[in-house]
């Protein structure tokens, strides 16, 4: 069975349960809980999570089994409004949230000092360029960051963006799978999830994959199933098996033996999950990648994410 730990849609809890392929998803338990709402969700250092406070205007981190000691919870101030979580997989020293308004702010965890493995009040950036109405960012394996700015069933566009100055550069528009992604260090490439739809974007040539719909989903806020929660979010495990929250059920796909997670071969629905999923996060698998090299998957392994539910605003 797989831990794995999510938000929900209208609740203001982080929750706690198991996934496995016979039963699907295991009763959830409540772990922690913002009144502001609680959105992202990220791991973060010494078996801890971190997760968007929404209306707060910060981040919190708590432990996986919410247990409420000192130094747990921690709080740290970020922008108007903290939606979407990321972080370097490259360099874990910072969180990034997001109002998706024009601000990014970034929040540091020192790894020394009195504050070592906690997260720290952060510095609000003003974003120029291209795009300013960024949600979420991703970095390649060479450190290259990029951005996203869809929301929850529109499209949105990718580009990239320098983290000193926050300036953007646009490499695509309007495309359905700008809401949420992941590194995957089983294939060296980025996993991208929104609007009913998986695709792959490869760092090394800026291109983007063929994307696969998954069962029951559609284009825009309504699903086939007559949910209104669209998919817009997923994370890897890094042994090629992925987890895509939306339209009410939670997806699994198994590509560890085709290597290509858009196969629709390998795409499995679960039962529905009473209020859906926001964003989920699991911890990484232990399982050596093919055809990529161990290093590749060693330098992903310590900050998989997933996706993260739209700001409250927009949210259905």
């Amino acid at each position: 069975m797989v831990p794995i730990f999510y938000t929900q849609l209208g609740s203001t809890d982080v929750l706690s349960s198991t996934y496995n392929t016979a039963n699907f998803l295991g009763t959830a338990l409540g772990i922690a809980s913002s009144e502001q709402g609680a959105d992202g969700i990220l791991l973060g250092p010494n078996s801890t999570l971190f997760y968007g406070g929404e209306a707060s205007n910060g981040v919190f981190q708590i432990t996986q089994t919410g247990t409420d000691t000192t130094p747990y919870p921690a709080f740290g101030t970020g922008t108007s409004g903290s939606f979407f979580l990321a972080i370097n997989q490259n360099n874990t020293g910072n969180v990034f949230t997001f109002n998706n308004l024009g601000s990014i702010a970034v929040l540091p965890v020192p790894s020394s000092g009195p504050s070592s493995g906690l997260i720290t009040n952060g510095a609000v950036h003003a974003v120029t360029g291209a795009d300013t109405n960024v949600s979420d960012l991703f970095w390649s394996s060479s450190n290259t960051a990029y951005y996203l700015t869809g929301a929850a069933g529109t499209t949105g566009d990718l580009g990239t963006i320098n983290l000193s100055t926050f300036v953007t550069t646009q490499l695509f528009a309007g495309i359905a799978t700008a809401q949420d992604a992941v590194f995957d260090p089983f294939t060296g490439l980025v996993v991208l999830f929104g609007d009913g739809e998986v695709d792959t974007f490869n760092p090394g040539t800026n291109t983007l994959g063929t994307a696969v719909t998954l069962p029951g989903a559609t284009a825009g806020l309504t699903c086939g199933g007559g949910s209104t929660a669209q998919l817009d979010a997923g994370t890897v495990d890094g042994a090629g098996h992925a987890y895509v929250a939306g339209c009410g059920n939670l997806y699994y796909i198994d590509y560890s033996a085709t290597g290509n997670i858009l196969s629709a071969s390998d795409v499995r629905q679960s039962v529905g999950v009473p209020n859906g999923i926001k964003d989920i996060v699991v911890n990484p698998a232990e399982a050596t990648p093919e055809p990529p090299p161990l290093a590749m998957m060693l330098i992903g392994l310590g900050a998989l994410t997933i996706g993260r539910w739209r700001r409250a605003s927009k949210r259905v």
